[in-house]
């Protein structure tokens, strides 16, 4: 015996298939715009598209149906976008002429003492929404940043790192063929030459490799000797600010960071990567984290209360994300959901963290901001909010509470997988 009931869901089901849209470039084509145009449209505008649990966040969908509707609640801000493109707006499905609506009996009148109470609440609610949409309305922490060009090197520079007291700055540069670290005081443009062809191997782009020492007398500088297949093969050296020869600093540590108050977090290259604190007058290190076999964990820095330790957690390169832990060990905390490439985390205020990431396409790196507590954005977890994005910077490191500069590397951003920028200059804000 048939079943029309299964006749008619299969028919929905063809129907709703035929109404699908498999890709960006199938969405954009429907509205007669870029894919560049689209996926602006996706973040900034609320525009309805998909994703798919169980694959990569490029993977996407959309439905003809709700475009349409989503095009007719938008289309006279759209259309002042689009005029500028001299590209049709996209045939919208025909609207159904309204129903009459039914009469139920005699209009109710209020009360005027009950229309004056009702007044009342609503305009408290109002009130309320106002107060608390300034207080959580998104500014770009660097909407007002100066930006101020340190180097005029003619090779490539990266991985630009600040001392804490905001005076002095180091990085990485190429000149004569060899890479070296390169430091100097910041605003004297004269940098000295720190390691002088004595490291050959100081590149790693999912590590920051040249850091600042607590007092800021030191150049920290992260090496490795032959494959690195062994412990000892990774350390973190330092030599003096003003120049001299290198020194052990962190023997079997890939990357740390002090505290306001003098702690100090590592992590090893064992498996998990192992996050450790060191107290003040030493004493035993303590073990408050190490991840599952295969994952990984980078870029450790603290909060701004030194309540937190931030990391960036995942399986290199193209699968990271933001965590936080205390340094108890306790409140292990997801912050972002993007799982993309990231790097180079810096802690800008009590509630903001910026780094580096690409997009869900493989575009950018662009620089990301991530506030915890209020509302949830795209690519962010609960209690946390991301917001886009600053392009063409490359690498950043901050910055002392006394002098509220960050270092970045700026360069011309990926446009495709496989091309990155080849010449930066080190900038400051």
């Amino acid at each position: 015996m048939n079943h029309p009931e299964a006749g008619a869901g299969d028919a929905s089901s063809r129907t709703r298939q035929e109404d699908r849209l498999d890709s960006w470039k199938k969405i954009a084509s429907y509205l007669k715009r870029d894919v560049s145009t689209v996926q602006r449209w996706e973040r900034r505008e609320g525009m309805p598209v998909h994703r798919h649990l169980h694959d990569k966040l490029g993977s996407v969908f959309a439905f003809r149906s709700e475009l349409d509707g989503w095009w007719q609640s938008r289309q006279a801000g759209l259309e002042g976008q689009a005029a500028g493109n001299d590209l049709p707006a996209p045939q919208s499905r025909q609207q159904e002429p309204p129903r009459p609506r039914p009469q139920v009996g005699p209009p109710y009148r209020m009360h005027p003492r009950s229309l004056a109470a009702l007044a009342a609440v609503l305009l408290g609610g109002a009130l309320i929404w106002l107060v608390l949409g300034r207080n959580e309305a998104w500014h770009s922490p660097l909407a007002n940043a100066r930006f101020t060009r340190l180097s005029n090197f003619s090779g490539a520079e990266q991985a630009a790192a600040l001392s804490r007291d905001g005076r002095q700055v180091a990085f990485l540069a190429e000149r004569d063929g060899h890479l070296d670290v390169w430091g100097g005081v910041v605003g004297a443009n004269r940098y000295r030459n720190l390691t002088e062809g004595g490291l050959p191997n100081v590149v790693n782009p999912a590590l920051r490799v040249v850091d600042f020492s607590a007092d800021s007398t030191l150049v920290t500088v992260w090496t490795r000797r032959a494959d690195g297949s062994q412990p000892e093969d990774v350390n973190v050296l330092a030599v003096p600010v003003g120049g001299g020869p290198l020194r052990p600093y962190l023997p079997g540590a890939a990357e740390f960071a002090w505290s306001h108050d003098g702690r100090l977090v590592y992590h090893t290259t064992a498996p998990g990567d192992p996050l450790f604190v060191r107290e003040p007058g030493g004493g035993q290190d303590r073990r408050i984290y190490v991840a599952p076999a295969g994952v990984h964990c980078h870029f450790p820095i603290w909060s701004s209360d030194d309540a937190f330790i931030y990391f960036l957690r995942g399986v290199p390169p193209d699968d990271l994300d933001l965590w936080r832990v205390r340094p108890s060990g306790g409140g292990l905390e997801q912050i972002t959901a993007q799982k993309t490439r990231m790097a180079y985390p810096v802690m800008l205020d009590p509630r903001t963290v910026v780094y580096l990431a690409t997009d869900a396409d493989g575009a950018g790196p662009w620089m990301y901001a991530v506030t915890s507590g209020g509302g949830c954005r795209t690519g962010s977890a609960p209690g946390s909010r991301v917001t886009h994005r600053s392009p063409r910077v490359l690498t950043a490191r901050a910055w002392s509470r006394r002098s509220p500069r960050l270092a970045a590397v700026c360069g011309a951003c990926r446009s495709a997988p496989g091309r990155w920028p080849r010449r930066h200059q080190v900038r400051l804000s």
